[in-house]
């Protein structure tokens, strides 16, 4: 609309303004087109052949309007040749030349495709793996490597001084029986063993006094015989899952230390079980355990009746017995020390208490320990203040003995 406003102006001033001829084509009902000048003033024109008339506006003192410039619709990408369908006709066989040849075309055009690909991507990564960034991350690799190995290496070097101050705080704790600071020192002893990884008898005696000491600090506070009457009267005046939920909230996770017989669970005597049986009045508690400590005792090597089988008669069968224990105690001192000779052993151990269940097929309190905590003892003073003290049947030298001989077997003896 470039110049209208001097039109306008020109015009409202009273001076002529610029006219521009303006030829226009009108067509005609009778098929003519009538060709005329639009003028100044409105005008009227006959058809020559017709006679129709017309009427023709004056000329417009404002300019035509410019129309807007409308950009070029996007052209339609042409499918690649690798992605074009081949049109193939369903009653040409597939074995057909036509068919074969359109196959090869299409994978002739798709190979250059794909490599035109697997180069771009290549090109992509090798542009992310420039020099300096190989350099850069090199550097970081080395330093945090050189990083981590120092604080290895400051680690290592503070456990070896933990481990042996834990050690002695803890053995001085130990004379003073104060248990729950020994436990506390023993435990920062076997946390830097084991950031050490050693496995030497030093480290599995920290090991050992840990689990003396836990078992120790958290005993059973009530007797077997009392937890059974306690679960019968709870039973009476309730139900069973009333007696199995208090004996939970108040016993379970309670360490209980037992000095006992195990005997020999199969034939090669390579496994041992601790069953027993406690009754009081009409009801009854069984411990049926055998716990993966029970493997490291080592396997019984004779026994009273292979002894008297073997001498020929019942009347021979205790001085065989004897004789064989005598042997066996000869050639290793450890294995028949502490047997009976009717396939058992005397232990010491301790372990966790995991559950109390009534067993109403049997009409008895299953009394469960956990597998995974158990363990043989070894020491006599925690021994001591775990309850079990020296009597008529065990003396204290008999008791020391026992222990030692667990020392052995568990790999703890000094």
């Amino acid at each position: 609309m470039s110049g209208w406003l001097s039109r306008a102006r020109d015009a409202l001033s009273g001076r002529t303004a610029e006219t521009v001829p303006e030829p226009i084509q009108i067509p005609c009902l009778c098929g003519r087109t009538i060709e005329t000048t639009r003028r100044e003033s409105f005008q009227r024109v006959l058809c020559k052949s017709c006679g129709e008339p017309f009427f023709i506006l004056p000329l417009d003192v404002y300019p035509r309007p410019v129309l807007k410039k409308v950009r070029p619709a996007k052209v339609a990408r042409v499918a690649s040749p690798s992605k074009l369908a081949v049109p193939v006709d369903r009653t040409t066989p597939r074995d057909s030349p036509t068919v074969k040849e359109s196959t090869k075309s299409v994978i002739a055009a798709q190979v250059p495709d794909l490599k035109q690909k697997m180069e771009r991507a290549s090109q992509t990564v090798r542009r992310q793996f420039t020099p300096l960034r190989i350099i850069v991350v090199s550097l970081v690799m080395v330093l945090g490597l050189t990083g981590w190995w120092q604080r290895n290496r400051a680690a290592l070097s503070r456990a070896e001084g933990d481990y042996t101050v834990a050690v002695e705080v803890g053995n001085t704790a130990l004379q003073k029986k104060d248990f729950l600071g020994a436990a506390t020192e023993f435990e920062r002893a076997v946390h830097a063993v084991d950031l050490l990884r050693r496995t030497d008898i030093a480290a599995e005696q920290a090991r050992q006094r840990l689990r003396e000491l836990t078992a120790v600090n958290a005993l059973l506070q009530a007797s077997l015989p009392e937890i059974l009457v306690s679960a019968r009267l709870a039973k009476q005046k309730s139900d069973a899952v009333t007696a199995e939920s208090n004996f939970a909230h108040l016993h379970v996770g309670r360490w209980i230390v037992l000095q006992t017989e195990i005997a020999s669970s199969s034939s090669n005597n390579k496994q041992f079980t601790w069953d027993q049986r406690l009754q009081i009045e009409e009801d009854v508690m069984s411990f049926m355990v055998s716990l993966p400590a029970f493997l490291k005792i080592p396997a019984i090597v004779s026994s009273t009746r292979l002894a008297s089988a073997d001498s020929g008669g019942p009347a021979n069968a205790p001085v065989a017995a004897d004789q064989n224990r005598d042997s066996a105690s000869n050639s290793d001192p450890n294995s028949e020390s502490n047997t009976d000779g009717s396939g058992s052993r005397e232990i010491i151990f301790a372990s966790q208490i995991k559950s109390l269940r009534w067993n109403i097929s049997e009409s008895q309190w299953d009394l469960e320990l956990n597998p995974t905590t158990g363990f043989l003892w070894s020491n006599f003073d925690l021994l001591i203040a775990a309850g079990l003290i020296p009597d008529e049947l065990r003396t204290e030298e008999q008791l020391k003995t026992l222990l030692l001989e667990q020392s052995r077997w568990i790999g703890v003896a000094p």
